[in-house]
């Protein structure tokens, strides 16, 4: 019991210390319930803003630690990292990779720093870019497709390169000994659960609904708290402005800025528009087959009619891996790859693509997909690799950075090529291709 009086008074003062140190986050903080639950080990939140937190390791944190961990957690369905993940399509296995990408996402270096000003600091191992070894000021998705990436063998943007501290079974000599652990592989096992605020997937400790004591907010409450956030923030940045201190609240001013923005089309909702359509037009295209002759044959005097069909969509992935495609393009080439799967709604066809094309793979799901090559550019050798397959595509999706040449004539027919641009091309695809521009 002295324990839980102990944690109670330290979560408190941590929020109070929190609201001190990022006071355009007062509503949110102010906002969070914060309940106990003996046994968690750390502190998670759900998409109700809910706080879950151990008594036991509330007290070996402290106030300064457990206000950094506050401030971390409020992000979360803020962001509405749960509901990203679903319309990401995150699944049960993919949930640890996507709560690493959300935390690299929320702990940025203008957010380290201010709680380094204020005597607030995130517990030893937090996930932050630099400890994955990728960029900052990248969205949770474009973290999640690197993570993904590393852990098939390609690490994008070269995230622990190799470089982490071996193990004792890793040491030569050793019996079992293999490779040292990257910087990704060490985060996913060591990383804690945030919870279902980041995945939307319930767990254990969440509070069930109709507890009037544990009640949480609702998702059309936490959406406006989101947005009266966003303001407070734009208010507090346009201040500091007009002192001369540029992004005072660095990520969280970018999420504000995005949340403010006036609602646009994604290029995402374009991808897959535009693959869904081409689709649509494959799936109702007809031709005749003789292998189940027409019923009106029986009338012909011995002719055999053939029969009208409707062929299946198929759909091929072809991916730019040159020389010329960067770490942050081959990163929103795999993201691209999940829309794409998604629009479909069923197994692609990939293809990486550099000088040549590599032997195609069937992908059901982007942790499928595997990346080969890293020479020349010429993605008219994975189109026409596509269309010479046994099972013809009827929508090939291309996604390079443009630096390649394009085929000058539609051989395809009544196919669709659609071209996903990472970057502004130096050969504009002709206009039989039809382009989605993605930077």
């Amino acid at each position: 019991m002295t324990t839980n009086h102990e944690a109670l008074a330290i979560v408190q003062a941590a929020r109070v210390k929190a609201i001190a140190a990022f006071p355009y986050l007062r509503r949110g903080l102010a906002a969070l319930k914060l309940i106990p639950r003996e046994g968690l080990g750390t502190m998670a939140v759900d998409p109700q803003a809910r706080v879950y937190y151990d008594p036991a390791t509330v007290c070996e944190w402290g106030v300064s630690l457990t206000a950094g961990v506050i401030v971390h957690e409020l992000a979360h369905p803020m962001r509405l990292h749960f509901a990203r993940a679903i319309a990401l399509g995150v699944t049960a296995e993919q949930a640890r990779a996507w709560n690493i990408a959300a935390d690299a996402e929320i702990n940025d270096g203008v957010l380290t720093g201010i709680c380094a000003s204020h005597g607030i600091a995130l517990p030893k191992g937090a996930i932050t870019p630099a400890l994955l070894g990728l960029a900052e000021d990248l969205l949770a998705e474009e973290y999640f497709a690197a993570i993904l990436a590393g852990q098939q063998g390609r690490e994008i943007g070269n995230p622990g390169g190799g470089d982490g501290e071996p193990t004792d079974d890793d040491k030569p000599g050793n019996p079992g000994g293999g490779k040292p652990k990257s910087k990704i592989q060490q985060a996913l096992e060591d990383a804690p659960d945030c919870g279902s605020g980041v995945d939307g997937i319930e767990r254990e400790h969440d509070a069930q609904d109709g507890s009037s004591e544990e009640e949480g907010m609702s998702d059309a409450e936490v959406r406006a708290l989101a947005r009266a956030m966003a303001r407070d923030i734009e208010i507090h940045e346009q201040a500091q402005a007009q002192l001369g201190r540029g992004e005072a609240a660095g990520g969280w001013g970018r999420w504000a800025r995005q949340a403010l923005a006036p609602a646009k089309v994604s290029w995402q909702q374009k991808l897959r528009a535009t693959v869904r359509a081409a689709l649509r037009q494959g799936s109702g295209a007809q031709d005749y087959r003789f292998s189940r002759p027409s019923r009106r044959s029986s009338v012909m005097g011995g002719v055999i009619m053939p029969s009208l069909y409707s062929p299946l969509p198929e759909v091929a992935v072809v991916i730019d891996t040159s020389g010329s495609m960067g770490d942050a393009d081959l990163t929103r080439a795999v993201s691209e790859v999940a829309g794409v799967l998604k629009a479909a709604g069923r197994e692609a066809t990939l293809y990486s693509v550099d000088a040549e094309a590599s032997a195609p793979i069937t992908i059901r799901k982007i942790a499928d997909v595997r990346l080969m090559g890293g020479g020349g550019t010429d993605m008219r050798v994975g189109i026409r690799a596509a269309f010479a397959a046994k099972h013809k595509p009827t929508t090939v999706v291309v996604v390079t950075d443009g630096d390649t040449e394009w085929p000058e004539t539609r051989y395809w027919g009544k196919a669709t090529v659609v071209a996903c641009l990472v970057r502004k091309p130096w050969h504009a695809p002709p206009a039989h291709v039809v382009t989605v521009e993605a930077f």
